[in-house]
C-alpha cells in the first residue's frame, strides 16, 4: 500500500461517473456513515449549475480510496461576475490518511481550478476538516460565525448584500431536489427550507430576484422556530447555537478582495 501504487483520476464526464456510481456510494457510506441516495448523487455529482462538477478520485488498484468534488458557481463582486468552485464531499479511507492522498487530491483540485479560470475555491468545512484546510491546505478564513435557532420576529430582513449570483441556471439546479419555500417579507425575497418542523432561512435577496423563481410564493410559517446565521438576527442573546459555520477560501487570483464577498447559506450544499 505504498503511495506509488495510488493512481489519481479527474472525472468530468457524466458517463464515467455513472460507471463508478455504485462503488462510490459504498465508499461514501464508509466515509460518512450514511447512504448517498440516488437523488443526492444525481444532484451533486451529475447535475451542476453550469455543467461543471469535476470529481477527483484516488484509486488503489482500481478501488476508490479517496475523493473530492468541486461544483462551479458564480459571485457578483464589484460589478464583475467571478467564477469559483465550491469544494465539497471529500474523504479518504482511514488506512490511507497517512499516505499523502488528501494533499494530492487538493493539489489536483487547485491545478484544475486555476487552469479553468476560477478565481478562488470556497469551502464550508466541518470542525474536523477546518484545521486541515487552514493549516495544510493553505485556505484562509472568509467567515467564522454560528448557525443558531431563534424566532421569526428576531430576524433582520434588511438587504444582506448577497454576493452569490442567483441566475436561472443556478436556481434550476439549487432548488431541484429539496422542498424550498420562497416568501416576500419587507420587500425582500426570503428563501427557506422546512425540516423537522423548523424553518431554515438560507438567503435574503432583493424582491426582484423572485422573477427567477418558478415556485409560487408562500407566506412564512410564523409558528415555526427558525435556524439561520447569527449575523442575521436582531438580538443575539436569546439565540441557541446549533453549530459553527466555517467558510474558507483558497485564492487563485490574488488581485480580488475575496474577504469582501458576502456569505449566504445557499453557497453551501449542506442546506
Amino acid at each position: 500500500m505504498s503511495s506509488s501504487e495510488i493512481q489519481y483520476e479527474t472525472v468530468l464526464d457524466a458517463q464515467r461517473k455513472q460507471q463508478i456510481k455504485n462503488e462510490f456510494q459504498d465508499f461514501f457510506t464508509i466515509i460518512y456513515g450514511r447512504a448517498l441516495n440516488d437523488s443526492s448523487w444525481q444532484h451533486q455529482f451529475i447535475h451542476s449549475p453550469y455543467n461543471d462538477s469535476p470529481l477527483f478520485l484516488a484509486l488503489d488498484r482500481g478501488r476508490i480510496v479517496g475523493s473530492a468534488l468541486m461544483i462551479g458557481q458564480k459571485v457578483r463582486h464589484k460589478g464583475e461576475i467571478l467564477d469559483y468552485y465550491l469544494f465539497t464531499t471529500s474523504g479518504v479511507l482511514k488506512e490511507y490518511r497517512n499516505k499523502g492522498v488528501y494533499a494530492e487530491l487538493l493539489k489536483l483540485q487547485k491545478e484544475h481550478a486555476s487552469t479553468n479560470g476560477k478565481k478562488f475555491i470556497f469551502a464550508f468545512p466541518n470542525d474536523l476538516a477546518y484545521p486541515v484546510l487552514r493549516l495544510f491546505g493553505g485556505f484562509n478564513d472568509l467567515v467564522q460565525t454560528k448557525l443558531v435557532t431563534t424566532t421569526l420576529n428576531n430576524i433582520d430582513f434588511s438587504d444582506k448584500g448577497n454576493s452569490l449570483l442567483l441566475d436561472q441556471d443556478f436556481s434550476n439546479w439549487r432548488f431541484e431536489h429539496k422542498d424550498y419555500c420562497f416568501s416576500i417579507v419587507e420587500d425582500m425575497l426570503v428563501i427557506t427550507k422546512e425540516f423537522n418542523r423548523q424553518l431554515d432561512i438560507l438567503a435574503i435577496y432583493d424582491a426582484e430576484a423572485a422573477e427567477l423563481i418558478e415556485t409560487p410564493l408562500t407566506p412564512l410559517n410564523e409558528e415555526l422556530k427558525v435556524n439561520t446565521l447569527i449575523d442575521w438576527t436582531i438580538d443575539h442573546a436569546p439565540c441557541e447555537v446549533i453549530s459553527n459555520v466555517n467558510a474558507v477560501y483558497f485564492p487563485l487570483d490574488r488581485s480580488i478582495a475575496i474577504t469582501e464577498i458576502k456569505l449566504n447559506l445557499l453557497m453551501s450544499d449542506l442546506y
